[in-house]
């Protein structure tokens, strides 16, 4: 939200109120730049609220498959006993 900030309070009131064509150009090259840039920041931040979950899930099916594999392996020593 602050680079759309910086978007609508610096790069565009530059490039609306400058005379100069190479001025007006760079004004409008920021403008773009910084548009872009919080897009993509919102697009990740729109995909991260899933990942906590998917991390969760994996550290526990790896849990699961340390315990399975831990009681076969006690299992087998049992029966070899």
């Amino acid at each position: 939200m602050l680079l759309f900030s910086f978007v609508f309070g610096v790069h565009l009131p530059n490039y609306l109120n400058t005379g100069d064509p190479e001025y007006r150009q760079l004004a409008f090259l920021n403008v773009l730049k910084d548009t872009a840039l919080a897009a993509f920041a919102l697009y990740i931040a729109s995909n991260a609220r899933h990942q906590r979950v998917l991390e969760e899930t994996v550290i526990e099916e790896e849990v699961k498959k340390t315990e399975h594999h831990e009681t076969e392996e006690s299992e087998r020593l049992a029966m070899e006993a």
